[in-house]
């Protein structure tokens, strides 16, 4: 059986500009994860789809339902850079300091990747740059490690 969230997901990366209105015409439960964990907000999230955003939203997507490790639309959004979609989440109710399963949060997500511009929207946001994961690592730690020296730079000034 084809879930429908992995329809959408396949449509949104093949590129298809009508993605969204053929998913949302089949009335899908959209906080339902694809098989890959993640739900129909996270996959826009992840890729930067505002417009996706706000539409799921309004349609009934959770904004802060948490796929299959504890990952969320906004961890999705910071770690891929999408700081604009990270605002808007936000807004709409996100939590800027949730966490995943590991104690992961969306400014850990961001600092990982390094960038630069979504951290700041974070701590802007409120997030807070001294939550430690289960490790025990704060989002400086974690760029620190991953060789993110600018970002680590950053946060460090703010710790």
């Amino acid at each position: 059986m084809t879930i429908p969230a992995d329809v959408f997901t396949s449509d949104l990366i093949a590129g298809r500009k009508d993605a969204l209105a053929m998913f949302l015409e089949l009335r899908p439960d959209l906080n339902e994860p694809n098989s890959h964990g993640m739900t129909p907000l996270m996959v826009a999230a992840s890729e930067g789809m505002s417009e996706y955003v706000v539409e799921l939203i309004r349609n009934g997507a959770l904004v802060d339902i948490a796929g299959g490790s504890g990952l969320t639309a906004l961890h999705e959004a910071s770690a891929n850079g999408h700081s604009c979609v990270a605002m808007q989440l936000t807004v709409l109710g996100a939590d800027v300091n949730s966490t995943s399963n590991d104690g992961v949060t969306p400014l850990m997500c961001a600092a990982a990747w390094g960038h630069l511009d979504a951290v700041r929207t974070l701590i802007a946001l409120g997030a807070d740059v001294n939550r430690r994961d289960v490790r025990g690592a704060t989002a400086c730690d974690i760029a620190t490690e991953k060789g993110e020296v600018t970002v680590e730079e950053a946060l460090r000034a703010l710790s």
